[in-house]
C-alpha cells in the first residue's frame, strides 16, 4: 500500500459551497476550487484604451487575460459539485486511495446486495436441518436488515452496474 500524500482530515466547503469562492479547504488551507460560468484557456488579450477619434488622440494598450471559452458551469451545478466533492471526500476518510480506485466501494454495494438476496432467497432456511441455530438466522437476519439500511442510505437502486450513475 502507498503512503498517503494527499491532505488528511475533513474537507469544508466555503458557505457549504455556496459562496462565489467555491474555495474547498483543509487543515492547512485551500486546497481546490471549484469552477462556476465559462470555463477554457485563459488567453492574453491587449486592448487599446483610450478615445479613438480624440483631438489628443491619447491611446493606450493595456494587457489582460481572458477566458477562450470552451463552455459553461451553471451556478447550481457548481454548488452541487463542490457539496458532493466534500461529501465524497470527507466519507471516504480512513479508504486509500489505491482501495478507491480498485473498487472497494462498489464491492461493498454488491456484497451487501449479495448478503440481501441470499435471506430474501430463503438460503439460510436451508440450514436448518444442519444444526444451524435459531441465533444464527436471527443475526443473518439483522446483517440483512443492516445491509438494506446501508444501501437504502448510500440510495443506490437494484442491479445498478459499476460506472452506472443513479442521479
Amino acid at each position: 500500500m502507498s503512503e498517503q500524500k494527499q491532505t488528511s482530515g475533513p474537507l469544508q466547503a466555503c458557505g457549504d459551497g455556496k459562496c462565489s469562492c467555491k474555495a474547498i479547504s483543509g487543515e492547512h488551507g485551500p486546497i481546490a476550487e471549484v469552477i462556476s460560468g465559462k470555463w477554457g484557456d485563459k488567453v492574453p488579450v491587449i486592448k487599446v484604451v483610450g478615445t479613438p477619434g480624440s483631438c489628443t488622440g491619447e491611446l493606450t494598450l493595456k494587457a489582460e487575460m481572458e477566458v477562450f471559452a470552451y463552455g459553461e458551469i451553471p451556478e447550481e451545478v457548481a454548488v452541487a459539485n463542490t457539496q458532493r466533492f466534500v461529501a465524497c471526500w470527507n466519507a471516504c476518510q480512513g479508504i486509500s486511495t489505491e482501495a478507491l480506485e480498485d473498487g472497494v466501494i462498489q464491492e461493498l454495494v454488491e456484497t451487501l446486495s449479495e448478503i440481501i438476496e441470499l435471506g430474501d432467497s430463503g438460503y439460510s432456511n436451508e440450514f436448518i436441518g444442519q444444526n444451524v441455530y435459531g441465533h444464527q438466522l436471527n443475526a443473518m437476519g439483522v446483517a440483512r436488515g443492516k445491509a438494506r439500511g446501508i444501501l437504502a442510505k448510500l440510495q443506490i437502486p437494484k442491479g445498478l452496474k459499476e460506472g452506472e450513475s443513479n442521479e
